[in-house]
């Protein structure tokens, strides 16, 4: 460019201060790395807009380099002149992130116009005398316009109010997470304001020196590094393995840049000391964060594996279940029908009987009972896991009258295992309690039923009493007994006691667990106890007292 004031000037010298090369090296490295490595592991709109930033600040950090460096005027006349462009455009690029990070959207197009058109005078008038008036050769530096320069001022006031503005509105609208990714970013913002648009003011009204204004940088440097942060965090990148990348190539450039500056030998062995262990350790550290990812990525996918052979296992157990519910319902009918002309063979309707028919009609009638009862358990087995059991709760049911139609039911059977079967009850009547009486009566019967073939001398007692706010039933016999072992797992599902099946190999380990159910469904309590094998058990069911009794 063709300066006329300052073709007589071939060349001046300044001082450069120590400082410099700490404060501007090192942090112009560091967001260049910042923009490339977000870019390169994240590229979304995100990583582009702040790769800009960081090359715009970088930009703007070479050009005051070349003011102190350089000897030519016109060279510092050129650099001084790119300053309020470079130092404009990576505040609009940082507006522009906030907008798409916030909203999760790019912004619109006319406030795109609105930020070129915004940037565009200080484009337009950069060479041109409204931008530099002349140049300072006692100084080496140039003299900035008034009226370019206050417009670069307060296009930067413009920006920050704006963000201000749209971060407070955000905020305020957000909640959870989006709420606290945007008090990063405010806090952060605050921090770039400070440092560099309320120190700039600060050295223009001379309350504080440039060299003070350097340490600024570190100031957009922590809002550059904040943006990558929040992309890492938020984005669909290795957060842990990012983090440790930055901060080892951050402390291994800032360890660095003190070589430029260092002049005491010892101070220099020392840095490079530290230098060679940051690396060495850095190295370490990136290597077993990388190998932690690796593994964590193993073990997601082994999840999302799990979830779907779940999911599969549910589809599998759901089908299973609807199979059962329909061949239960197939063989209902037919084992009924076979079970009434058992029974009118067995009373003569179809001639008379010799002993050795009705000793093979017998079997075969309890057979088929076994079968109907497992149906039963079965149907039962598939309503409950699919929700669909109905019950009818009734707020007038007594006990006793369940317990007098099963003695009936049963006293055959005891009498010929020569077992005392006894239905104990208090003189007066016990309180109503509210279920469905035909699922309880089931529940008692399955009980008495297992008390009776599991007892093989002595007896079945049944006892029912009021306990408190409960009626308690309790079925107790002198049979084999139950050992710790199998009481923990008696009312689980196709469960069986360890001995159960040396003295009965018909059962289907269904009856208590669907018991279990049916009692828990209505407000029940149903539970076992024993002192051990060959000591009697007892089963003890437990029904709220209806209101009102």
């Amino acid at each position: 460019m063709d300066y006329n004031f300052v073709t007589n000037i071939e060349s001046c010298h300044i001082v450069v201060p120590h400082l410099l090369w700490y404060t501007h090296i090192p942090t112009m490295i560091i967001a260049l790395f910042m923009g490339g490595f977000v870019l390169l592991k994240s590229r979304s709109l995100l990583g582009y807009i702040l790769c800009g930033i960081s090359m715009s600040f970088a930009l703007w950090v070479v050009a005051d380099l070349m003011t102190w460096l350089s000897v030519d005027s016109s060279q510092i006349m050129f650099w001084w002149s790119v300053f309020n462009i470079f130092s404009s455009m990576y505040q609009i690029l940082g507006l522009y992130f906030i907008y798409v990070f916030v909203d999760g959207k790019d912004a619109h197009v006319r406030s795109k116009i609105v930020w070129g058109a915004l940037l565009l005078p200080l484009i337009v008038f950069m060479s041109s005398e409204w931008s530099l008036v002349n140049f300072n050769a006692v100084n080496c530096e140039a003299s900035e316009g008034v009226y370019y320069n206050a417009y670069a001022f307060i296009l930067t006031a413009v920006i920050s109010l704006w963000v201000v503005a749209l971060l407070t509105n955000r905020y305020f609208r957000a909640a959870g997470d989006n709420r606290k990714k945007i008090a990063i970013l405010g806090m952060s913002v605050f921090i770039y304001i400070v440092s560099d648009f309320v120190a700039g003011i600060l050295v223009w009204l001379g309350y504080i020196t440039y060299e003070i204004q350097m340490y600024g940088l570190f100031g957009i440097l922590f809002f550059i590094v904040t943006l990558a942060y929040l992309i890492v965090q938020y984005g669909a990148m290795d957060i842990k393995l990012a983090r440790a990348q930055a901060l080892v190539w951050s402390l291994i450039f800032l360890i660095g840049a003190q070589f430029f500056f260092i002049g005491n030998p010892t101070n220099r062995v020392l840095n490079s000391i530290a230098f060679v262990l940051v690396c060495i350790i850095g190295y370490g550290v990136v290597k077993s964060v990388k190998r932690e990812e690796m593994q964590k990525d193993r073990l997601m996918k082994f999840s999302k594996d799990l979830a779907r052979a779940n999911a599969e296992l549910k589809r599998l157990d759901n089908a299973k279940s609807e199979f059962i519910s329909i061949a239960s319902h197939q063989l209902r009918t037919p084992l009924t029908a076979i079970k009434g002309y058992i029974s009118l063979i067995l009373e003569g309707a179809y001639g008379e009987n010799t002993d050795k028919t009705d000793d093979a009609l017998n079997k075969i009638f309890l057979a088929n009972e076994r079968l109907i009862q497992l149906v039963e358990d079965m149907l039962n087995l598939t309503r409950i896991e699919s929700g669909r059991l109905e019950y009818r709760l009734e707020d007038d049911v007594h006990v006793e009258d369940i317990l007098n139609e099963l003695k009936d039911m049963f006293i055959l059977r005891a009498q010929d295992k020569k077992l005392e079967l006894e239905i104990q009850t208090p003189d007066g009547q016990l309180p109503a309690i509210k279920a469905d009486k035909s699922k309880l009566r089931e529940v008692i019967s399955n009980l008495m039923d297992n008390a009776i073939k599991y007892t093989k001398e002595g007896f079945v007692h049944v006892i029912a009493e009021k306990d408190g706010e409960v009626v308690r039933v309790t079925i107790k016999d002198s049979g084999m007994g139950i050992s710790e072992e199998s009481l923990k797992t008696l009312f689980a599902k196709f469960s069986r006691g360890t001995d159960s099946t040396k003295v009965y190999t018909d059962g289907s380990g269904l009856g208590l667990y669907v018991g279990k159910n049916l009692i828990e469904s209505q407000g029940g309590h149903i539970y076992a106890k024993s002192d051990g094998v060959d000591k009697g058990s007892e089963f003890i069911i437990e029904m709220p007292i209806a209101k009102g009794n």
